[in-house]
C-alpha cells in the first residue's frame, strides 16, 4: 500500500484464493465420489434392499467431501507448515501409486487373487507409512528423535531415509521403489500360493469381460423366432429401479427415453430388446453411482427372469452355432472388426479434412476465375481515370509555361478533378482487395447494406458490360435494406451471376441485364438477376447447380460457379433458384433477415 500497489495486491490475493478454493472443491468432489461409489454405497445398499436411496447418494458424497476436507486440514495442521505443497503432494502420489500393482494385475493377469491384492496393498502401504508418512509427523513434533537419525532400536539399516542401508538415494525415490517392490512381490507370491474362489472368478468374468460394440451386431437380422414378452411389465420394473436413485419424474422420463430410443412403442418386445434395455439402464446408472454399484443394482432388480435369461442364452448359442465358429475365433474376429472400424473412422476424419481443404481451394479458384473474366474491364476502368490525371497534369504544366501566375480557381478546379479521379481508382482497388481477401464466412459476418454490396460488385464489372454494349440496369426498392452476412462471399455470388448473364446474352440481338433488390416477407432480402435470354430448359435447370456441370464450351467454364454460389447462399440460411415463371432467364436469391442470420451463426 505504501508503494500505491494495494489494488494489485488485493487482486493477486483474490486470484490465489480462487485458484486454491477451486482445487480444493474439485479434488474433494472427485475423491468423495470415488469413496461413496466404491465404499459407502455398497455398504448402504446391503442394509436398504429395495428402498429408495437417491438421497443417500448425495448425503454420502457430502459427508465424504466434508470428512476429506477436515482430514486434509488436520494433516496440514499436524505438519505445522514445515512442508511445502510439493512435498505433501509427493507423499500423496506415493500413496496412490500403491494401487498400481493390483490394478494392472487385474487387467492383464488372470492369476491374481483377492488375498494377493490385499497382501500387496498392506505391504505397500505399510512401507509407505514407515518411510514417508510417519517420518513427516515425527519430524514436525520431535525433530531430534533417534528414530529418524539412528533408526528403531539403533538399527541404522532401518532408518526411514536410508532404508536397508541404501545411502545416496533420494528418500522419496527410495520409499516409492521399496513400497512398490514389496507391494508387487506380495501380490504375485500370495496369488501364486492361493486359488481364487468361485465368486472371485465370476466377478472377474463379469466386470473385466470384453464388451462387444453395441453396433457390431444388427439386431434386425436376428430372428427371435416369435418369442415376445410384455413391454409394460418391464417398463414398470425399469422405472421402479431408476426411481430408487432419482426422482420419480426423472425416472419416468428416462425410462420413456430408453424405450423410444430402442423403437419400442407397442405392447410387446423381443428378448433382444430386453437385453438392450438391461445394458442401457446399467450404463445410465453407472454415470450416477459407479459401474460396480450399477451392475449390482440392475442384477438385483431381476429385469430378466430365469426363463428369459435361459432362452436368451440359447438364442445366442444358436446364433454362434449357425456361424460355425469357435469362441476364440469369434473374439478374434470381433477384435479385428473393431480395429478396422477405428481405422475407418480415422480415415473418414482425414478424408473430411482433405475435402474441406479442397473445397476452400475451389472457392478461391472460382473467385479468381470470376475476377479474371472482368480483368479487361477493370484495366480499362483504371486506365480511364489515369488518363484524366495525366491530362490534368499536362494542363497545369502548359499554364505554368504560358503564365507567370496560374489563377487560383483554375488550380482548385484541376486539383478537385484529380482528387475525384484518385478516389475513383481507390474504390476500384479497394473492391479488388476486398474481393480477393480470404474468409470462411461465419466469423467474418457483419451488418452490411445490400446497396453497398451491389455497388462494390458493379465496380468490378460495369465497365465490361459498357464496353460490349450490354445494358446494365440496377433497381433498389429499399436502399436502407441490410443483411448480416459475409459481404465478400455475397459479392462473389453476384459477380458469378452477372458473369453468367453476360455470357448468356452473347449473340442476342438485344443484350440487357437487370439486377433488382427488395425486401421480402419477414424482413429478409430478395435479389433478382434477369437477362434478355429466353430462359433455361427444364432438363438443364435440374442439373444447373451440380458441381462441374456447364453448358459453356470447353475451356470457358469450370461448372463450379453456380454450385459454389448456392453453397454460399445456403450457408447464410437463404436459397438460390431459377425463377421459371419469368419469360426471360432469371435467378432468384433469397436471404433471411439480419436477426435470423445472426441466430443461424450462433447455432
Amino acid at each position: 500500500q505504501r508503494s500505491g500497489l494495494g489494488g494489485i495486491t488485493l487482486f493477486a490475493y483474490l486470484g490465489g484464493f480462487a485458484s486454491a478454493t477451486g482445487m480444493v472443491m474439485i479434488e474433494a468432489m472427485a475423491v468423495a465420489t470415488m469413496v461413496s461409489n466404491n465404499i459407502l454405497l455398497p455398504a448402504i445398499r446391503k442394509r436398504t434392499q429395495g428402498q429408495h436411496f437417491s438421497a443417500a447418494i448425495l448425503l454420502t458424497r457430502w459427508a465424504s467431501a466434508g470428512l476429506l476436507i477436515l482430514a486434509a486440514w488436520a494433516y496440514g495442521n499436524a505438519l505445522g507448515g514445515r512442508y511445502g505443497l510439493v512435498s505433501i503432494g509427493m507423499v500423496s502420489f506415493a500413496a496412490v501409486f500403491q494401487f498400481m500393482p493390483a490394478t494392472l494385475g487385474g487387467l492383464f493377469w488372470k492369476g491374481g487373487t483377492r488375498a494377493g491384492a490385499w497382501t500387496g496393498l498392506l505391504l505397500g502401504f505399510g512401507t509407505w507409512l514407515y518411510s514417508l508418512f510417519i517420518p513427516a509427523i515425527v519430524k514436525s513434533y520431535w525433530p531430534n528423535n533417534t528414530f529418524l537419525t539412528e533408526g528403531p532400536w539403533g538399527w541404522s539399516w532401518l532408518r526411514p531415509s536410508t532404508l536397508f542401508g541404501m545411502e545416496g538415494i533420494d528418500p522419496f525415490v527410495l520409499a516409492c521403489a521399496a513400497s512398490i517392490a514389496f507391494n508387487a512381490m506380495g501380490y504375485v507370491l500370495v496369488s501364486l500360493a492361493t486359488e481364487p474362489c468361485r465368486k472371485e472368478t465370476a466377478d472377474a468374468e463379469e466386470f473385466m469381460r470384453v464388451s462387444l460394440d453395441e453396433n457390431a451386431v444388427n439386431m434386425d437380422l436376428m430372428d427371435a423366432e416369435g418369442v415376445l414378452i410384455l413391454a409394460c411389465g418391464k417398463r414398470s420394473l425399469v422405472e421402479a429401479l431408476l426411481s430408487r436413485f432419482m426422482s420419480a419424474a426423472e425416472a419416468k422420463t428416462r425410462t420413456g427415453r430408453i424405450f423410444r430410443d430402442l423403437g419400442i412403442y407397442g405392447e410387446k418386445m423381443t428378448l433382444f430388446h430386453l437385453a438392450e434395455i438391461h445394458a442401457r439402464v446399467e450404463r445410465d446408472l453407472a454415470a450416477t453411482m459407479g459401474a460396480a454399484n450399477a451392475y449390482t443394482a440392475v442384477e438385483q432388480a431381476h429385469i430378466f427372469t430365469d426363463g428369459e435369461r435361459t432362452l436368451l442364452s440359447s438364442r445366442y448359442a444358436d446364433l454362434i452355432a449357425r456361424m460355425k465358429i469357435s469362441p476364440r475365433d469369434l473374439l478374434r474376429k470381433v477384435n479385428f472388426y473393431q480395429e478396422r472400424e477405428q481405422i475407418l473412422q480415422q480415415q473418414t476424419a482425414l478424408l473430411e479434412k482433405q475435402v474441406a481443404e479442397k473445397s476452400a481451394m475451389l472457392l478461391e479458384t472460382s473467385k479468381f476465375a470470376a475476377l479474371g473474366q472482368m480483368a479487361g474491364g477493370i484495366a480499362h476502368e483504371i486506365n480511364s481515370p489515369l488518363l484524366i490525371i495525366s491530362l490534368s497534369g499536362e494542363q497545369l504544366a502548359a499554364l505554368a509555361r504560358k503564365e507567370a501566375a496560374i489563377p487560383k480557381d483554375t488550380v482548385l478546379t484541376v486539383a478537385s478533378r484529380i482528387e475525384q479521379t484518385v478516389r475513383r481508382i481507390a474504390r476500384i482497388v479497394q473492391g479488388l482487395r476486398s474481393f480477393a481477401r480470404q474468409g470462411s464466412g461465419a466469423e467474418d459476418r457483419k451488418n452490411v447494406s445490400v446497396t453497398k454490396i451491389v455497388e462494390d460488385t458493379l465496380s468490378l464489372c460495369q465497365e465490361r458490360f459498357k464496353n460490349h454494349g450490354v445494358k446494365l440496369e440496377i433497381r433498389h426498392q429499399d436502399k436502407n435494406l441490410s443483411l448480416h452476412c459475409n459481404d465478400v462471399q455475397l459479392e462473389q455470388v453476384l459477380l458469378n451471376l452477372l458473369n453468367n448473364a453476360f455470357d448468356a446474352t452473347e449473340g442476342l440481338p438485344e443484350r440487357w441485364v437487370r439486377l433488382e433488390s427488395a425486401g421480402s416477407t419477414g424482413g429478409g432480402a430478395l435479389i433478382r438477376i434477369t437477362d434478355s435470354g429466353s430462359g433455361i430448359p427444364k432438363h438443364v435447370a435440374d442439373r444447373l447447380f451440380t458441381p462441374f456441370f456447364t453448358t459453356k464450351e470447353v475451356g470457358k467454364g469450370t461448372g463450379l460457379g453456380l454450385s459454389i454460389s448456392k453453397g454460399i447462399i445456403e450457408s447464410h440460411g437463404g436459397s438460390l433458384s431459377v425463377d421459371h415463371s419469368c419469360p426471360n432467364t432469371c435467378f432468384l436469391v433469397t436471404l433471411p433477415p439480419a436477426t435470423a442470420q445472426a441466430a443461424l451463426r450462433t447455432a
